[in-house]
C-alpha cells in the first residue's frame, strides 16, 4: 500500500467518523427534521395527487354561446321586378339567373358568463349526394377560415365566403357524368367548425360547434337554410377543473423529498439501534483538538502552577469555554499529555482519553480497532 493509498484511507475513516459523531451528538434533531420533511414531503404529495385526480375528472361546465349565418346576393341583370345593383338578402330563395352568386358571413359568439376562449371557425363547401340516411358520394373544400385568442364574454368573429351557383350546377353535372349515375339529392352544405378551448371561471372547457347553411340548386332557383346547432340555454359541456401548474417541487420534489426523508429517518434509527453511531472518545476528542485548534497553544505548564487548586473538566469543548469566559488560552501540556486554563489562583485541566497523543500530529494515529501504517 502506497502513502498516497494509506493518506486517503485514514482520510476516508476520519470523514466517517466525522459524520457518525455529528449524528450521535444530534441524533433528537436530525430525527425531528426528517419527520418533519417526511410530513412536509408527503402532504405536498397527497395535495398534488388529489388536485390531480380532481383535474382528471370531466365535470358538467356551463357554456353558452352561438352561431349566425348572413346571406346576400346582388342582382347582376335587370328584371321586371328588381334593378341591376339590387342586393336580397337573407331569403329562403334566390333566383338562379339574377342572383347566381350567393354572399356568405358566418359570425361566432362567446355568450357564457365570465368566460374566455380561444375559438377557431373554419368555413367549409360540402358537395355532396344524399338520400335515405346515407352519403353516396361527398366533396370537400375549404373557403375561409379564423382564429381569435382569448375570446371575451360577448366577443365574436366572423368568416365569410362568396359561392357560385351556377358553377356548383355544373360541378354536380359533371360529377354525375363521371359516376354515370345520380342517386340521391344533389346539395350544397357550407359549414361552419368551430373548436373552441376556453376557461368559465376556474373551469377549463373543450367544445365543438358546427353549423350548417344548405343550398339547394333547383333550376332555376336555389333554396337557403341555415340549420344552427341547438342548445338549450345553460346546457352543460365537457369541462375539467383548472388546477394549474403544481410546479416542479409538488410534481417531483415533494415525492422525492417524503422518500429520502423515509429511508434518512429508518437508516439513522438502524443505525443506532446496531451500535453504527456509537463514536469513541478518541474519537470524540481528537475532533474536538482540530475544532478548537485556534484556541490552544502547545507547550509546558511550570511545575509552580500544577499545585494550584484545580478544576477539572470533562471535555475539551468546555475548557475551551473556560478559556473563551476568562480570556485565556488553552495549553495544551506534552508532559501529561493534558490540556490547561489558569484563572488567578485556579487552575482548568482536561485529561483527554487514554491513547491519545498531545502534540503530535493525532489524524495520522490509528484509532481503536485500525492497524498502523506499515
Amino acid at each position: 500500500m502506497t502513502d498516497d493509498d494509506r493518506q486517503t484511507e485514514v482520510s476516508t475513516s476520519e470523514r466517517m467518523g466525522d459524520v457518525r459523531r455529528v449524528l450521535a451528538d444530534r441524533y433528537t434533531i436530525v430525527v425531528v427534521t426528517l419527520v418533519v420533511l417526511a410530513l412536509v414531503g408527503g402532504a405536498f404529495t397527497a395535495t398534488t395527487i388529489a388536485g390531480s385526480g380532481d383535474a382528471e375528472q370531466e365535470e358538467g361546465t356551463t357554456w353558452s354561446d352561438s352561431g349566425e349565418f348572413t346571406h346576400s346576393a346582388i342582382v347582376q341583370n335587370d328584371t321586371g321586378v328588381f334593378e341591376q345593383g339590387d342586393e336580397l338578402r337573407d331569403r329562403g330563395t334566390y333566383f338562379t339567373r339574377a342572383t347566381p352568386e350567393l354572399d356568405v358571413a358566418y359570425e361566432y359568439r362567446l355568450d357564457t358568463e365570465n368566460a374566455s376562449a380561444d375559438v377557431e371557425t373554419e368555413l367549409l363547401l360540402i358537395l355532396q349526394s344524399v338520400g335515405d340516411d346515407e352519403v353516396y358520394w361527398e366533396l370537400t373544400e375549404p373557403l375561409d377560415s379564423q382564429q381569435s385568442d382569448s375570446l371575451a364574454t360577448g366577443e365574436s368573429h366572423a368568416v365569410g365566403a362568396t359561392v357560385d351557383v351556377v358553377e356548383i350546377e355544373e360541378r354536380f353535372a359533371a360529377i354525375e357524368d363521371d359516376l354515370g349515375a345520380s342517386p340521391g339529392d344533389t346539395e350544397a352544405r357550407i359549414v361552419a367548425r368551430s373548436e373552441i378551448d376556453g376557461t368559465v371561471g376556474t373551469e377549463s372547457v373543450t367544445h365543438h360547434r358546427e353549423d350548417v347553411l344548405v343550398i339547394s340548386p333547383d333550376g332555376d332557383t336555389y333554396g337557403v337554410d341555415a340549420q344552427l346547432e341547438q342548445r338549450p340555454s345553460g346546457q352543460q359541456v365537457e369541462g375539467v377543473a383548472q388546477t394549474g401548474d403544481d410546479g416542479w417541487f409538488q410534481a417531483v420534489g415533494a415525492p422525492l423529498v417524503a422518500t429520502v426523508s423515509l429511508l434518512g429517518l429508518v437508516g439513522v434509527v438502524l443505525a443506532r439501534k446496531r451500535g453504527y453511531l456509537d463514536v469513541s472518545a478518541d474519537t470524540r476528542h481528537r475532533a474536538d483538538r482540530e475544532r478548537f485548534d485556534d484556541w490552544i497553544t502547545v507547550g509546558a505548564l511550570p511545575a509552580a502552577l500544577t499545585d494550584q487548586p484545580r478544576i477539572d473538566v470533562d471535555s475539551l469543548e468546555g475548557l475551551v469555554d473556560v478559556a473563551i469566559d476568562s480570556g485565556r488560552r488553552v495549553i495544551e501540556d506534552t508532559n501529561d499529555n493534558c490540556y490547561y486554563v489558569t484563572d488567578g489562583p485556579l487552575l482548568y485541566r482536561y485529561e483527554p482519553p487514554v491513547g491519545t497523543v498531545v502534540g503530535e500530529d493525532e489524524s495520522d494515529e490509528p484509532t481503536d480497532g485500525a492497524d498502523a501504517p506499515e
